[in-house]
């Protein structure tokens, strides 16, 4: 697995200084791949949400299944920052279903990892 320079973590740092940065690996059958991905932005999350949204009241399984899986994609491309676009898309290409893996993640980056609790006053 190749994985990014301090250099290159220090870079995407640098240009997105108000997102949350992650290293995320993904990991199949001796498979492995490194990411630095950044956290969306409220424009960008509620994009993701409203596709996922449009995908979900579509009639058609396959036709949902298939906007489901595009919408992911597109968040996912929009916020790994390395490696390269080019690189990724290929990736994607090679394992459909490996972009779906990021949705998870990109919800925690843009902050459902917070656990919300209450006490009884």
């Amino acid at each position: 697995m190749l994985e990014p320079s301090q250099n290159e973590i220090d870079k995407v740092k640098s240009q997105f200084p108000d997102r949350a940065h992650a290293q995320v690996e993904a990991t199949s059958d001796g498979d492995s791949y490194a990411f630095i991905v950044t956290g969306p932005n409220k424009p960008e999350y509620d994009k993701f949400l409203h596709d996922i949204q449009a995908a979900s009241a579509l009639k058609s399984d396959e036709d949902k299944s298939r906007a489901l899986r595009s919408a992911v994609e597109k968040a996912a491309l929009a916020q790994i920052r390395w490696p390269d676009r080019a690189e990724v898309v290929a990736l994607f290409e090679k394992y459909p279903a490996m972009s779906l893996s990021f949705a998870e993640e990109l919800h925690k980056l843009a902050g459902a990892s917070f656990e919300v609790r209450s006490k009884k006053l």
